[in-house]
Formats: C-alpha cells, structure tokens, sequence
C-alpha cells in the first residue's frame, strides 16, 4: 500500500524543518513484499504558506465579526426621525427621515451579507448550486 506522510525533522545545525515521505510498496517475482521504494521532499515552504493562509483567514473572520458588530450598532432606527416624520410633515424632515431609515436597512443588508459570508467559509451553510431560468426572474 503507497504511503503518503509529514513530519518535522531536526536537522544537524538544529534547525526544524517540514518533510513529506511518499513511498510505493515493491513486491519481488513471487508477489512477496521486498520493501519500499521512495523519496522525501523538503516542504518547510509550502507549510509556512498554509500558516500564512490560516492566519489571513482567522483575520479575515475576525475583521468580518468587527464589522458586522460596527455595522449593528447602526442598525436601530432612530426614534426621533420617525416621530419627527409624524409630527412635523415638512417634505425636508420627511426626505431626511427616509433617508436614514434607507441607510440602516442596507446596513442591516450588509451585515446579514457579512454573516452569511462567514458561516459559509465555516461550513455553516451549504451552498447548493442550480441552474435558473434568467426570463424566471
């Protein structure tokens, strides 16, 4: 059976150092397993870049939670611009009104937007994609 393993490896200068082993099992004339046949390679690089990802990944998830926190202290309407609207009904207090309520509900569409996001990249959500009639819409 072929093998496939990582592992950290000291060095002689005490130096660590990522290695992956890959071998095939060799077999002689009779079918008899005689032993493997293999290679390591040095993949220090290519673990220091799956690090790398990791780390922009945790930072992208918390920036998204910053946000989306930032984003819903936001998001209450203001009580005064509704009463307001309904006491004084001057077209300019009105098209102020509307205006920040309009603002908080994309807010409120962006954070969603944001969440969502997030539980997909956690597997929270499961995507499942199909095809649509565009003339549908």
């Amino acid at each position: 059976m072929p093998f496939e393993h990582q592992f950290r490896f000291r060095r002689s200068d005490g130096e660590y150092r990522w290695m992956m082993a890959v071998a095939l099992p060799q077999f002689g004339p009779a079918g008899k397993f005689v032993g493997y046949t293999g290679a390591s390679f040095d993949i220090t690089s290519l673990k220091q870049a799956e690090i790398g990802l990791r780390t922009a990944d945790q930072r992208k998830d918390e920036f998204i939670a910053m946000l989306a926190t930032s984003c819903v202290t936001r998001l209450p309407p203001s009580p005064t611009s509704s009463d307001d609207a309904r006491a004084d009904l001057d077209p300019k207090t009105t098209d102020w009104a509307h205006e920040v309520l309009d603002r908080q509900l994309r807010n409120s569409r962006m954070v969603n937007d944001l969440l969502d996001v997030s539980r997909v990249s956690h597997g929270k959500i499961q995507l499942h994609p199909e095809r649509v009639e565009l003339a549908s819409w």
